[in-house]
């Protein structure tokens, strides 16, 4: 509680007004400053909201793209949360096609931090549709850099894409050479079940596979009894001295989860709702009501399995607590803080 209201203190505390062309006449170090609401400085229309993040996407400073990238992904995130339960955005989204433009542009970025941290908030600027899929598919399929193609894949399934095109690329991303993609596509099969994954997952039960070895033996558990054949096989590993500790443990529920499966529910995805040729735009009172709703609606579902962080992260911002949702009402609550502080718009004496 006490939390909540440090937040919302900080949800009224802006005290200087900026409009966008000061936004854009700023310094690098003025416009992170500002993106950070270092000072409080609050934008003076609330329909500029997202012309800013659009200004930061677009800097030439590759700095202030990463710290407005992690902005937008906590923005977008929060405004797919209210919008599901019922609520209005707290400002004005008639620029979300423009910025849908920016994000495809951020794709191609020499960065592979910049590409990578554009994945999230394109996906939850929109509903799911044919055109995010394909941008992000043509990004996948040119990318170099084998951790940002593990978060594209993560990110597409988990918001419930599942056209035979991601299918496929999760068949072939499992049997590639590199730690992050079988990972990733080890979650995206144990979600999707594209024909042939089970085998290919099973390729893998080898105890010198034991860095991503907990992710093969969980999706392999989530086909329930159809996984009944390599039973013999996990129950070696798990009587295997040379593996303990996390993996074990990983092991012995991905067993119960072929032997019991009623236990254990199929893997839910989540629904996104379309941000686009939407006008809403609420008081700040109202907002400051909805969103508390919000956050005390807010349940924390059960952690996933500790995991090393990758070198390259997709939207650091808010990856870590999308996978570790314990702490899922935190970002939710620190995007109402980045929001408010942009948005207090001044009232007039």
């Amino acid at each position: 509680m006490k939390l909540g209201i440090i937040f919302f203190l900080a949800f009224l505390s802006g005290l200087h007004a900026v409009s966008l062309s000061e936004l854009e006449e700023m310094s690098p170090e003025q416009q992170i400053s500002f993106f950070r609401q270092d000072e409080g400085k609050e934008l003076d229309r609330s329909e500029d909201f997202i012309p800013s993040l659009i200004i930061g996407i677009e800097s030439e400073s590759s700095e202030v793209k990463q710290v407005t990238l992690g902005v937008t992904s906590q923005v977008l995130a929060a405004v797919q949360q209210l919008k599901s339960q019922g609520h209005e955005a707290p400002f004005t989204l008639t620029a979300i096609p423009e910025l849908q433009d920016a994000l495809s542009q951020s794709l191609q970025n020499e960065d592979p931090k910049i590409r990578g941290a554009s994945v999230f908030p394109l996906l939850y600027s929109d509903s799911n549709n044919q055109r995010i899929e394909s941008l992000l598919m043509d990004a996948f399929d040119v990318e170099t850099n084998q951790q940002v193609k593990a978060g594209i894949l993560k990110n597409l399934v988990e918001v419930g894409y599942d056209s035979e095109r991601i299918k496929g690329a999760l068949l072939e991303s499992i049997v590639q050479n590199d730690r992050h993609l079988i990972e990733s596509a080890a979650k995206g099969i144990a979600i999707l079940k594209p024909e042939g994954g089970l085998s290919l997952l099973a390729s893998h039960l080898n105890p010198e596979n034991r860095y991503y070895l907990s992710s093969i033996v969980l999706a392999i558990g989530s086909y329930g009894s159809k996984a009944n054949p390599y039973l013999e096989t996990l129950n070696k590993l798990i009587n295997d001295p040379s593996i303990g500790g996390s993996l074990t443990s990983a092991l012995q529920k991905a067993e119960l989860m072929i032997k019991e499966p009623d236990r254990f529910p199929a893997s839910q995805t989540k629904n996104l709702i379309s941000l686009r040729n939407d006008e809403s735009s609420t008081e700040q009172s109202s907002v400051v009501e909805e969103v508390a709703k919000v956050i005390e609606e807010v349940t924390a579902p059960e952690p996933a399995i500790e995991e090393e962080p990758a070198e390259v992260v997709v939207a650091e911002a808010v990856e870590e607590d999308v996978e570790q949702s314990s702490n899922w009402w935190l970002w939710l609550v620190g995007a109402v803080v980045v929001i408010g502080g942009f948005l207090k718009v001044r009232r007039k004496k």
